[in-house]
């Protein structure tokens, strides 16, 4: 292949390189413009009533307040906000494809000269202690050889010979299987371990039930917090996730003893029921949260309409008692919303 053909195999190669390529998925907010207009609207109304209730030389104090309880209120504001999922196109990288050589030259020469190797140099004979740490590495090694031959087997049929008089034959398989996911199902298994009664046996079970399903939601959801927000009842268990149990009596030393386990089956039915839930979860704490701002500022109006009636009514003698008491309900307000955020976190 000639020079030229090889430049301009390159240069167009290096040109597909260079191409724009998309970007991955992004998520964007939706836009709160218009609920921060009329907050601002609201917090210019709280201020110019603060500074006529406690004067116009406190003007800059009651901005402060408007401030910290308009910061709280955006805040909540803000968790109403629902994302908005932008899929882009699947993106395709030139670097996976590899280069075709279309010809290969390669050019013969005389064949290298090799030079002669070193002599080998031969160990020192071994002395006397080297001799016997020699031997005792050797017996070492064939005891353990025949340890491996003939003890282990003998030793290992025997704990076999055991279980098998502890463990009743019909076992079924699922019972010693680990964790897995198979064709769009989860599957898990629970134990409770030998006791004396079967009540025992059924309150363990259930415990372990309620834990492996708890656990199964918060790796759904990706947090143990979401997991304990979604109600998990025993009628959710019984209407969703289908249920394998197994009872056997075991002949033990102590004397007979049950055992029960449990093979859980997690499919779509179940993963749908939870999302459901979680959704019904973050509606209800919007709601929530949209009300208890709702409610804060009309605390607030109210506070401060009843503060300027009563000092319009009695001449402006109790002004400083005004202050007072309107500056601790408005506190009262904005503590009452910061506590609500630590008792009720959001979603």
């Amino acid at each position: 292949m000639s020079p030229a053909i090889q430049l301009a195999q390159s240069v167009a190669w290096l040109g597909q390189m260079q191409q724009p390529m998309p970007g991955p998925a992004e998520t964007r907010m939706i836009p709160l413009a218009f609920l921060f207009l009329l907050g601002l609207l609201a917090f210019g109304f709280l201020a110019g009533l603060l500074a006529t209730i406690f004067g116009r030389w406190k003007v800059l104090a009651a901005l402060l307040l408007c401030g910290a309880f308009g910061l709280v209120g955006m805040v909540l504001v803000a968790y109403l906000a629902l994302p908005v999922r932008v899929e882009h196109a699947e993106v395709t990288s030139y670097y996976d494809a590899s280069p075709q050589v279309a010809d290969t030259n390669i050019a013969y020469g005389p064949a290298p000269k090799v030079s002669p190797a070193p002599p080998i140099e031969l160990p020192p004979p071994a002395s006397a202690g080297d001799s016997s740490a020699t031997n005792a590495t050797l017996v070492k090694a064939v005891g353990g050889a025949l340890f491996d031959a003939f003890v282990k087997p003998a030793v290992d049929s025997a704990v076999d010979a055991g279980a098998s008089k502890i463990i009743p034959p019909g076992r079924p398989e699922w019972v010693d299987q680990e964790p897995e996911s198979r064709d769009g199902v989860d599957y898990v298994s629970i134990s409770t371990g030998p006791y004396t009664s079967s009540t025992e046996c059924y309150k363990v079970l259930k415990s372990l039930t309620n834990e492996a399903v708890q656990e199964q939601t918060a790796r759904l959801l990706g947090s143990e917090t979401k997991a304990a927000r979604v109600p998990l009842d025993e009628q959710f268990i019984a209407d969703h996730i289908y249920l394998q149990t197994y009872k056997e009596s075991l002949d033990t030393t102590v004397g007979p003893m049950q055992q029960w386990h449990a093979h859980l089956q997690f499919n779509d039915q179940y993963r749908s029921e939870v999302e459901r839930r979680w959704m019904q979860v973050q509606q209800s704490t919007r709601l929530t949260y949209a009300g208890a701002l709702f409610a804060g500022v009309l605390a607030v109006l109210s506070i401060l309409y009843g503060a300027l009636s009563y000092n319009a009514a009695t001449g402006g003698r109790h002004q400083a008692r005004l202050q007072t008491v309107a500056g601790a309900a408005i506190l009262g307000v904005v503590g009452g919303a910061i506590l609500l955020t630590q008792w009720f976190p959001p979603v």
